[in-house]
């Protein structure tokens, strides 16, 4: 079958109809961003986004790979690092360092003092204030209760206030936990400075991950979302970071009918404004089963890629 069939074949089993001018739910929304009459799937505009872990750099054909999905349509990236990857050892140090699409991500306290000096004046700059602090990965990123690490995090708040710079809320990995509401609640004033919740989404079961993002949606009501990481596993081994493991086994086409299916949503939802898949580089642990990488070990665009590059009209 050829791809263009693999992909009507996938839309069809997500609950979606195709349309002349994109992909249509088959149930209307009361959103008015999609509808079953046949009106086009519309995303935000810098809606597809990607993840590029500190390994990227040091696999083959780094900067044909990070051009490749760019290409795709992805606006921004992450990578795990305040300052351009370029100066950051965790990536190696590369040689090519994308750094005008980055948005920088404050680790731990270390990080506030060169973002408070080289972000908070930018005009148009992002900043995320702290990445996963209630999940630390592999035990080597910062991790620190919600009310301590708001009393951190309070004096760069402050320093935010007139500052032109946007910031993203606490990166949380736990969506369900209750984390972000007792940081907020510990941090005056600092959720009105918020400009976008972030949260990190993964469980392989596509109701459930839209569950997930539905319920913090529930508790910041006024606010819009970015998915700062999203697949349906994060390791092989890792099904949901909510339900704490579990080995995902959805094959190549069942995690391709997931990323429509939950894109599809979160466009129709009106306030998901932008979602950074995991991952851009290859990810051999993965296998054939559930594997989320948007390049493949040569760098070349997987059969994935080509339909996160088709999900927007």
């Amino acid at each position: 079958m050829s791809l263009s069939g693999i992909i009507v074949t996938l839309i069809l089993a997500a609950g979606i109809t195709a349309s002349p001018t994109g992909l249509v739910p088959r149930q209307a929304n009361n959103t008015g961003a999609t509808t079953a009459s046949g009106a086009s799937l519309k995303c935000p505009s810098g809606f597809r986004n990607v993840v590029f872990n500190t390994v990227a750099p040091g696999q083959a054909n780094w900067q044909k790979r990070f051009e490749t999905v760019m290409s795709i349509g992805v606006t921004n990236w992450i990578g795990f690092s305040v300052t351009p990857i370029s100066q950051n050892g965790n990536y190696g140090k590369p040689a090519f360092s994308p750094d005008s699409n980055q948005i920088p991500l404050i680790m731990s306290p270390d990080d506030m003092p060169y973002a408070r000096d080289n972000i908070l004046n930018k005009d148009g700059a992002v900043v995320g204030v702290f990445n996963e602090p209630d999940f630390s990965y592999l035990g080597a990123t910062w991790k620190k209760d919600a009310a301590p690490a708001a009393a951190i995090a309070k004096p760069f708040f402050a320093a935010s206030m007139s500052k032109p710079t946007m910031l993203l809320s606490p990166g949380i990995a736990f969506t369900g936990s209750g984390y972000l509401e007792e940081f907020y609640a510990n941090c005056p004033g600092c959720e009105a400075r918020t400009s976008i919740i972030s949260i990190h989404v993964y469980n392989s079961n596509s109701d459930a991950a839209i569950s997930m993002i539905q319920g913090v949606h529930a508790k910041h009501p006024g606010k819009d979302i970015w998915i700062t990481e999203l697949a349906p596993a994060s390791s092989p081994h890792q099904d949901s970071t909510n339900s704490g493991g579990g080995i995902c086994n959805l094959s190549a086409a069942d995690t391709q009918a997931w990323m429509i299916k939950v894109l599809t949503w979160a466009v129709s939802s009106g306030y998901v404004k932008k979602v950074f898949w995991n991952t851009g580089e290859w990810s051999p642990d993965f296998g054939d089963q559930c594997n989320p990488s948007l390049t493949d070990a040569t760098g070349g665009l997987t059969p994935l890629a080509q339909v996160y590059k088709g999900i927007c009209a």
